[in-house]
């Protein structure tokens, strides 16, 4: 999904969506989008989102994962970090 059509899908549905959702959404798109086939490290995503900690960076992903916005994988000890998989409303 190319980003004006992430944005278009945001916007017609932004009565139940917060504006922290839509935003975290489009910048994860960009950021999955700089990352393809890596994993993002937490730390670049609580930078750019003004995480305090790990457990409230998951928190907001966990919000866009109930929104249906994105599918990732969490990274393990010694492997952490997220692979998105997907960005977007699912098919």
């Amino acid at each position: 999904m190319t980003i004006t059509t992430l944005l278009q899908y945001l916007l017609a549905n932004r009565h139940t969506l917060s504006g922290d959702t839509i935003a975290d959404c489009l910048d994860l798109a960009i950021i999955a989008e700089q990352h393809r086939g890596r994993r993002v490290g937490w730390e670049l995503l609580a930078r750019r989102w003004g995480c305090i900690n790990q457990p409230y960076l998951s928190k907001r992903m966990r919000r866009l994962v109930n929104a249906g916005l994105i599918d990732y994988e969490a990274g393990v000890t010694g492997d952490p970090g997220y692979l998105i998989h997907r960005v977007g409303p699912a098919a």
